[in-house]
């Protein structure tokens, strides 16, 4: 599957020259500068419920219904899940299905939505909820095997436990799944990266994991029969300890090798490769440090031919930095690999953006020539795309999705979200309350149907007060047709 050219849906766009392959910590020169504009002419992105020009927007159910509103099929638009949403996933299937997973809080539950047509319409979803609990739920994860059955891994606590459900037809019905505890190494059952769950063509699923302050990373894998838990295995594969830091990483599956993308908490993002037996340290080939990165999301994804694209916010390097690394900081970075990518000089990469772009998420897609990077920051969400030559800023376009502005007509008020009080207890506004897109997920089906969905956060600055306080946010859907 190549990925189309979306530049049909991303106007009033502009590149810059091209940036070359730089030292270790990214391209020298160029990239790319996004003049405005979006999906809707109007340049607020695209929104439902007011704001944006393009149709088909409305609000979508976070369980069992389709929501209100919609609009005409085969237009792109979005849409809002109307639940505190974490941790959403979304794929698309060999029948160009979209599947979409998400968690929520308050209740806590494991929500699964199924697309097939008119993804920018409530009437195109339908959601099930899998699992409810009194008490906590987390870390979401999805995938589609070749023959069509979907598998979804989450977390649960007390005990802490992972746990594994499937559904092979009507999967918007909730008896139609088979849900199993997994054996659970509960030092190491806690996921706070946004990785998601994989299925290579021989059905073997792999998903990673990792303790409470993310210092290990553990991966969990069935090969057959998986909703036999003794058939799954679990390893740790990496064990770095540095106070007040958590390891950044990311996983991808090509063919049947998984790559792993990670931070050292020393020198950097390293590359790591496993083709079989991967629950082992030692099956697993580890590069040495490759970029300069500080406390940033990363994204990998590869194809089956090895061809490899990562993306990350480098993030503020230390003082003794070089200059020309230093000269990146808070820049958003992509690189593409297609061999031998242990060795730094096998990578090529460019600037993408604006400063902080990718600092609450990013997701990646790869083909066998080109990429596409999903970004989110405190100004909205952006998507770029390459064709190829993906190494050249130049080959890069982009702009944005959704904007926080347009978030705000989108969403309901968040000054309307209660939590401030006076010195007397009493409710009042907030001094600044505003919704912040983060962790994009992103999926391309057969036909070229792009469908990218963010969670959200709110952030609230009460009266009197210099910092400003996180609360949760709801979900966001938004498609572009083929």
């Amino acid at each position: 599957m190549r990925i189309l050219s979306w530049c049909l849906v991303v106007s009033a766009l502009s590149a810059c020259p091209g940036g070359g392959t730089g030292g270790t910590g990214g391209g020298t020169a160029g990239g790319l500068g996004v003049t405005g504009g979006g999906f809707s002419s109007s340049g607020g992105g695209v929104v439902s419920g007011g704001g944006g020009a393009t149709q088909g927007g409305g609000t979508a159910g976070s369980s069992g219904g389709s929501g209100t509103g919609g609009g005409a099929s085969q237009q792109g638009g979005a849409l809002t899940i109307t639940s505190f949403v974490f941790s959403p996933k979304v794929v698309a299937g060999p029948d160009g299905v979209f599947h979409h997973v998400h968690r929520t809080q308050s209740p806590d539950t494991i929500v699964y939505g199924r697309c097939s047509a008119n993804c920018a319409t409530t009437q195109g979803w339908s959601f099930v909820t899998l699992d409810s609990a009194n008490g906590s739920l987390s870390a979401s994860r999805l995938a589609v095997g070749a023959d069509n059955r979907v598998h979804v891994v989450y977390s649960a606590s007390g005990p802490t436990r992972n746990l594994y459900a499937t559904c092979a037809s009507n999967c918007t019905a909730a008896a139609s799944w088979t849900k199993v505890e997994l054996p659970t190494d509960s030092s190491c059952a806690f996921e706070d990266q946004g990785t998601n769950l994989f299925i290579d063509a021989q059905g073997r699923l792999t998903f990673l994991n990792s303790d409470f302050n993310t210092s290990a990373i553990c991966v969990n894998t069935c090969a057959q029969s998986c909703t036999t838990p003794s058939n799954w295995s679990t390893g740790t594969i990496l064990d770095i300890r540095v106070s007040g830091r958590r390891i950044d990483h990311a996983l991808a599956l090509g063919g049947s090798t998984l790559h792993l993308l990670y931070d050292d908490l020393t020198a950097g993002l390293r590359y790591g490769s496993c083709s079989s037996n991967c629950t082992q340290p030692g099956s697993w080939t580890m590069s040495a440090p490759l970029f300069w990165h500080v406390d940033r999301p990363v994204a990998i994804a590869s194809t089956a031919g090895g061809r490899l694209l990562i993306a990350y916010n480098q993030g503020v390097t230390d003082a003794s930095a070089p200059m020309d690394v230093k000269a990146f900081d808070r820049k958003l970075l992509a690189f593409t690999c297609a061999g031998n990518c242990s060795v730094r000089s096998s990578w090529n990469g460019v600037s993408l953006g604006s400063d902080d772009d990718g600092s609450s998420g990013i997701a990646t897609i790869s083909d066998t020539t080109g990429g596409l990077v999903v970004t989110t920051e405190a100004s909205g969400t952006r998507l770029f795309l390459c064709q190829s030559g993906c190494e050249n800023g130049a080959s890069w376009q982009g702009g944005e999705v959704e904007t926080a502005a347009g978030l705000l007509m989108a969403l309901p008020d968040p000054y309307n979200v209660l939590g401030c009080t006076d010195q007397n207890g009493a409710e009042v506004r907030a001094a600044y309350a505003a919704w912040l897109p983060e962790r994009p997920w992103a999926a391309v089906n057969q036909a070229g149907g792009l469908l990218i969905s963010t969670m959200t956060g709110g952030l609230r600055r009460c009266p009197g007060l210099t910092t400003s306080a996180a609360f949760p946010g709801y979900g966001r859907l938004i498609y572009s047709p083929p």
